[in-house]
C-alpha cells in the first residue's frame, strides 16, 4: 500500500502517534511503502513519558533511509532514541528517475 502525505497533516491515535508522513525539501511528496509498529519504550511509559520527536532524514533513490538524526528532542532519551529507529526501518517508494536523494523532516508524537 503507497501512501501520500505531507508533513503538517495531523492524525490522532492512541496510545501513541506514528502517522507515516515525510515532507521532501524539494516540495514533493514522499511515499511510504513499509512502516514497522512504533515501539514505545517501556521505561517511558512505566515513567509517564510523553513528547514530540522531530527527525530530519534523508532517502536515496531506492527509498532506503541513509542519514537521521533528531532535530527536535523529546526531552526523553529513551523516546528520542526510539523515534530515531523508527524513521530508519522505514522504507519509501523509489525517487523518479534522475534524482539520487532527497531531504525529509519526521515529527513522531508519543502519547499514553
Amino acid at each position: 500500500m503507497n501512501i501520500k502525505y505531507r508533513i503538517l497533516a495531523t492524525a490522532l491515535a492512541l496510545p501513541l502517534l506514528w502517522s507515516p508522513m515525510a515532507h521532501s525539501a524539494n516540495n514533493s511528496d514522499l511515499s511510504v511503502v513499509y512502516t514497522p509498529k512504533l515501539f514505545y519504550p517501556n521505561a517511558a511509559r512505566l515513567a509517564k513519558q510523553e513528547g514530540l520527536v522531530v527527525i530530519l532524514g534523508q532517502v536515496n533513490a531506492q527509498g532506503k533511509v541513509t542519514q537521521a538524526h533528531i532535530k527536535t528532542s523529546s526531552g526523553h532519551a529513551d523516546l528520542d532514541q526510539a523515534a530515531l529507529k523508527q524513521v530508519q526501518k522505514t522504507r519509501f517508494k523509489p525517487l523518479p528517475q534522475g534524482q539520487d536523494s532527497a531531504d525529509f523532516e519526521q515529527p513522531i508524537q508519543f502519547t499514553l
